[in-house]
């Protein structure tokens, strides 16, 4: 990964900041239209490309770090995702750039903008993604709680719509949970990471988001086809929507609630009207359709699952 002079952001941010409130997740809830990031003097900010002035470090986690950045060409303000190379596995770089090129492909309302993609000169691969401001849903459950029937279902349909777009063009999320999905400011649901995704016919040990030997996504919304090592399919995220849904309309994951903390594998999810009795009748059963071990009773495509939910919630 690019050797960033980490003692420049340090002694930057340790100059008088804006308000915590207007930094959040990728692209941070906005700032002033007169604000500007605080500068430290005698210290230029790091560069990726000859390009891109990384400003400040927004986030870290198991796959690499997210920078808000500008793009100096275009004079415009870009999120800089730095993938650890680590998690490229074998063939991983080639493998990116191809996946990369894929993500930058999908023009959607409801999917980031991949900008551009490139590779540092310590030779760790990087995307250039649009900026946003607000916060991830994950971050708007643990702030508000669950949410409203007409709420959830607004979101739903956005990431829906992002799911079947992407499925078209032969992309699998593989990893669609709350923290992937982010709420803009004037209420847009933007699907991220599609730059991790999976190309359809990929077989399940090469896709570079993966650690040696581990399973790509995360566990608690990982369908049961894609905790087995299957290949990877739409029905995957299809999954993880319903997942999502449930965790929206209740405040609990269904398979954890249906657990009752007690440890034991569950297999069916606990009914949602124990957690949103103001739900009716036909929310029990839709959910335990669209999130059954049996891959044929549940909703085919991501617009099909929202359809029903609405079907189901409104009646």
């Amino acid at each position: 990964m690019i050797a960033l002079d980490r003692r420049f952001f340090r002694e930057r941010d340790a100059a008088p900041q804006i308000q915590p409130e207007v930094l959040e997740d990728i692209g941070r809830s906005s700032p002033p239209a007169s604000a500007e990031l605080p500068t430290t003097t005698g210290m230029s900010p790091p560069r990726l490309g000859n390009r891109y002035r990384l400003e400040a470090l927004i986030g870290e986690g198991g796959m690499g770090v997210v920078y808000a950045a500008i793009d100096e060409r275009l004079g415009r303000p870009v999120a800089v995702k730095m993938v650890r190379e680590e998690q490229l596995g074998p063939d991983g770089l080639e493998r990116f750039q191809r996946e990369a090129r894929a993500a930058a492909s999908l023009s959607h309302p409801h999917i980031v903008t991949v900008h551009d993609f490139g590779v540092d000169e310590g030779g760790a691969p990087y995307l250039v993604m649009e900026r946003l401001y607000g916060r991830s849903l994950r971050n708007t459950l643990v702030a508000d709680g669950r949410m409203a029937p007409d709420r959830a279902l607004a979101i739903l349909q956005g990431v829906a719509s992002a799911i079947d777009a992407a499925h078209a063009h032969g992309l699998i999320h593989r990893d669609l949970k709350p923290e992937n999905v982010f709420l803009s400011t004037d209420h847009v649901a933007k699907v991220l990471d599609f730059g991790i995704a999976k190309v359809t016919g990929a077989t399940p040990t090469t896709g570079f988001a993966r650690s040696s030997g581990g399973l790509a996504g995360t566990v608690p919304y990982m369908s049961p086809e894609q905790m087995s090592g299957a290949r990877p399919a739409p029905e995957w995220d299809v999954w993880s929507l319903a997942v999502m849904a449930y965790e929206m309309l209740s405040g609990v994951h269904p398979f954890s609630a249906a657990a009752g903390g007690s440890g034991m594998p569950v297999t069916r999810p606990a009914p949602i009207r124990s957690f949103a009795p103001e739900l009716p009748t036909p929310a029990d059963a839709f959910f335990d359709r669209a999130l059954s071990l049996e891959p044929s009773r549940r909703p085919a495509t991501a617009p099909a699952l929202v359809r029903d939910l609405q079907a189901a919630i409104t009646s």
